[in-house]
């Protein structure tokens, strides 16, 4: 009975309904695109940082890390690190911030400067990697394709390959040789912002500190802390909105449904199935199955009647 009035009241009222759906799911859905959104942030950096290939990052001792640090570190340390018990591979890699000219103005990008061919240098999904000084393998959502060239301040590289490499909100990612990335950044200083490690680095030499891929991560989304903790702020009020808004349809069909409540009861409807009927139903009068009730009851005594009374065949 109550699946059936629930029914009924939700074809009676079905404006109301309808719009606190709308209401909730719009509320709803811009909770999701926030929650997203901050996922985008550590999704992004945890792909370049899988992208260098490396099992431990070494940097500068005191530095926050290597997407972050203004502390660069010589070829010396780059020496004492791959003198360095446990270490099977060791490359620099310099993280510096430039514009890039793709196909119309200027965009802020991140470039990153390693040594072709070896660790650091990514696998591009389109194209072919890192071989030579004057090629760039860019991020796959610049409008650009293998054989373009872009211009990385001021100085045009050719575009051997494409992956898909952001940071700090989409930024786009260039890769190029590091001894062009200082040239561009630098003056051609030979200096890193890290050092790339394969293998178990047994004992950090002096001045370094060692970072995981994990660590690395955090530091990439440090810039991004801000805007993360305000997005997960505006998250928690729509979900409170959301729920506020839920909350008070429930709250005003529970106050003008009191008398039905009530006529319910005293037709023998169970307080379980008022309570599973009452959040899908809009307020009205429940008479109609009263009536239907007494009804049913009345042609149930009459039948009961006939056949006591009437020969076989009475109905």
């Amino acid at each position: 009975m109550m699946i059936r009035a629930a029914l009924r009241d939700l074809q009676a009222r079905r404006r109301r309904f309808l719009v606190a759906i709308l209401g909730a799911g719009l509320v709803l859905a811009l909770g999701m695109i926030m929650s997203g959104l901050t996922a985008s942030f550590h999704n992004e950096a945890a792909r370049t940082v899988a992208l260098a290939g490396a099992d431990t990052w070494v940097v500068s001792d005191g530095a926050a890390g290597p997407f972050t640090t203004s502390v660069l570190i010589d070829d010396s340390a780059l020496a004492a690190v791959r003198s360095s018990a446990g270490v099977q591979e060791a490359e620099p890699i310099l993280i510096t911030r430039q514009a890039v000219v793709a196909t119309g103005e200027p965009v802020f990008s991140i470039l990153i400067g390693v040594q072709p061919g070896k660790m650091g240098a990514p696998r591009p999904t389109h194209g072919a990697p890192l071989a030579m000084p004057g090629e760039a393998v860019v991020d796959s959502r610049l409008d650009v394709r293998v054989g373009d060239t872009v211009a990385v301040a001021g100085r045009p590289f050719t575009v051997s390959g494409t992956v898909r490499s952001s940071l700090f909100a989409a930024a786009p990612v260039v890769y190029v040789a590091i001894e062009e990335a200082r040239a561009l950044g630098l003056e051609g200083a030979p200096l890193s912002s890290g050092v790339l490690v394969r293998g178990t680095l047994l004992e950090v030499p002096d001045g370094l500190q060692q970072m995981s891929p994990t660590q690395a991560i955090a530091d990439a989304m440090e810039p991004l802390k801000s805007a993360s903790s305000t997005i997960a702020l505006v998250r928690t009020l729509l979900w409170l909105v959301a729920a506020l808004v839920v909350g008070s349809v429930l709250y005003l069909n529970a106050i003008e449904r009191t008398r039905d409540m009530a006529v319910f009861k005293a037709t023998g409807t169970s307080a379980g199935s008022i309570a599973l009927g009452w959040p899908f139903r809009q307020p009205s009068s429940p008479c109609w199955l009263l009536q239907s009730r007494r009804r049913r009851q009345r042609r149930s005594r009459r039948a009961s009647r006939c056949r006591w009374s009437c020969p076989p065949g009475c109905t």
